[in-house]
């Protein structure tokens, strides 16, 4: 069903994405890194969203001491990971993905001498490795939390012994005890970080996103509609670019390179319209987890009538997300 909706068509099983992955995932497992990592290429070729294909690939290039193709990997999949829609996820996968993919990033910034932002990111995997279960952190397994929590102790005694200075930004540090907060479930503490962020940037988006997130899972429903319509209200031109008729977005961003003049006025605003959501992809997404929250927020207000229509925009999002 996914092939069929997918814009690739395997014209056989040896040209289908996933026929590649598994090859990829044997190679991994044999220890032959670069083959492995080739194979992960080919199907990434024919399916560019392929999220665990992107992130696996990214071990490769650290196994074969390619650390900025892994940097660049850790990069992409974790821009992807932010573009998956919430129906498509679980909070445990999410917490998962994040902390492999910092975890990643961390050991290839370090092993390419990038030591302050590399010990950062393995302070990221660790605020997430609560309430993950134990497990591999390899294509299908090879290596558990614990180990991430010895690694960064081991880059943090590097960086000491060598006298090699952070130069910390404070709302990365902030916004990293908010999740800590949030995913050991001491909502009312991450509630209270979450507002330091906003009162630092109160344009921070991220954090509004998460403190509606937080209200939700505290009950408190009025207060995640304030902070949903707030989000909503910060992309009002995206969302007015998805009310025009033919509108239609994707994970990759629209065409926006045709600057031929149209004669045709519908066709003017059809293209306008792309070229907004293009370039404000990821406000797409935030747009729609707005919806869904604001929709659930009114269930737990029992007003099912205006959680039934915040529920219809969500799902007109999803139906113009081309995957």
């Amino acid at each position: 069903e996914y092939y069929r909706k997918s814009r690739y068509k395997p014209v056989s099983i040896e040209d289908s994405p996933l026929f590649w992955k598994e090859k990829a995932d044997t190679l991994y497992k044999q220890g032959r890194y670069q083959d492995a990592g080739d194979a992960y290429t080919e199907s990434v070729k024919r399916d560019g969203c392929s999220l665990s294909c992107v992130s696996n690939r990214a071990a490769c290039y650290i196994r074969t001491h390619d650390y900025k193709r892994a940097i660049e990997d850790c990069d992409l999949a974790l821009t992807l990971l932010a573009n998956t829609p919430a129906s498509e996820t679980t909070q445990d996968r999410y917490k998962y993905m994040m902390m492999k993919l910092h975890s990643r990033r961390g050991a290839a910034r370090c092993w390419d001498g990038q030591f302050t932002t590399g010990v950062e990111d393995f302070r990221m995997a660790a605020a997430y490795r609560h309430g993950v279960d134990e497990g591999g952190m390899g294509p299908e397994g090879g290596g558990k939390c614990t180990d991430l929590v010895a690694d960064l102790n081991t880059v943090e005694d590097y960086m000491k012994r060598n006298n090699i200075v952070e130069e910390r930004d404070p709302s990365s540090q902030i916004a990293m005890e908010a999740s800590r907060h949030y995913y050991s479930g001491q909502y009312g503490k991450a509630v209270e970080v979450y507002q330091q962020l906003l009162a630092l940037n109160e344009f921070d988006i991220k954090a509004r996103s998460n403190l509606c997130a937080t209200f939700l899972q505290m009950g408190k429903f009025r207060d995640a509609l304030v902070e949903s319509q707030r989000i909503m209200d910060f992309c009002a031109e995206v969302a007015t670019a998805l009310a025009e008729p033919g509108a239609q977005t994707s994970v990759v961003g629209a065409d926006s390179d045709d600057e031929d003049e149209c004669e045709d006025e519908l066709l003017a605003k059809k293209q306008a319209a792309a070229k907004k959501i293009g370039e404000r992809s990821g406000h797409v997404y935030l747009l729609l987890k707005a919806y869904v929250r604001a929709a659930a927020a009114h269930a737990g207000l029992k007003d099912l009538r205006k959680a039934y229509e915040f529920m219809e925009k969500a799902m007109k999002i999803l139906s113009l997300i081309h995957i």
